[in-house]
């Protein structure tokens, strides 16, 4: 029931990832304003992240920041 209810509630395994997420995206004015991070399957996470900036990236200039984080795909 453990496992199931953190799956349902969109727990993530490591509950520095929020942070960690926030540190690389929250740079030259950009912001998070909705961050959401769940896991998916055994080993795997997942993400939505909503930015403001005056001066957006395209996504994959965000993306390319979170690629080395350990179980996430981008």
């Amino acid at each position: 029931m453990r496992a199931a209810g953190a799956v349902l509630l969109d727990m993530s395994p490591d509950a520095a990832l929020p942070q960690k997420i926030s540190e690389r995206l929250e740079r030259n004015g950009d912001r998070i304003c909705d961050l959401h991070v769940w896991r998916v399957g055994p080993g795997h996470v997942s993400a939505i992240v909503t930015l403001v900036s005056d001066r957006p990236e395209l996504p994959s200039v965000y993306k390319s920041k979170l690629a080395d984080l350990p179980h996430f795909r981008t």
